[in-house]
């Protein structure tokens, strides 16, 4: 993604905060996370409607897992992203206060993890920069050569 549709994904919902990692350090296989508390999916959902394509892709991998969160029986729901937390969300439980989405750099139709964060684990890692550091923590476990690429050190 270009440094000018960058800026304009991110003005367009500044409350997705955008950090880009490496799944591991020898490999093309960028990942792009974004850390949404669940008060500002109403501004992504309208971006997403505006024309903002990756907030659409983010719109779509939102709503899909809430479906299948409301699919899900009590004991096969997805858990906190917390390894910590055994918080699991149910259509009978309490959603989520905010949820991690890990995006391939490009942006492949279809591909994304999501997983949400519960109000404990929330407010413990403190919104923004906290949540995003706890996906990292967790994606490291999964890869863990996973680093942070610093602007303009790709």
């Amino acid at each position: 993604m270009g440094e000018a549709k960058k800026r304009k994904a991110a003005a367009a919902n500044k409350s997705a905060t955008l950090l880009e990692h490496f799944a591991a350090a020898n490999t093309p296989g960028a990942l792009t996370v974004y850390a949404l508390e669940c008060d500002d999916l109403l501004r992504l959902f309208a971006s997403a409607a505006a024309g903002n394509e990756t907030n659409a892709i983010l719109t779509r991998l939102v709503v899909d897992w809430a479906k299948m969160v409301v699919c899900s029986k009590r004991g096969s729901g997805p858990l906190c992203i917390n390894p910590e937390c055994d918080h699991e969300f149910a259509a009978s439980g309490e959603f989520p206060a905010a949820v991690v989405i890990a995006l391939p750099f490009a942006k492949a139709e279809g591909l994304g993890s999501i997983s949400g964060v519960c109000l404990k684990c929330a407010k413990a890692a403190g919104g923004g920069e906290g949540l995003l550091a706890l996906g990292i923590r967790s994606y490291r476990r999964i890869w863990p050569d996973c680093r942070e690429i610093k602007e303009g050190h790709a």
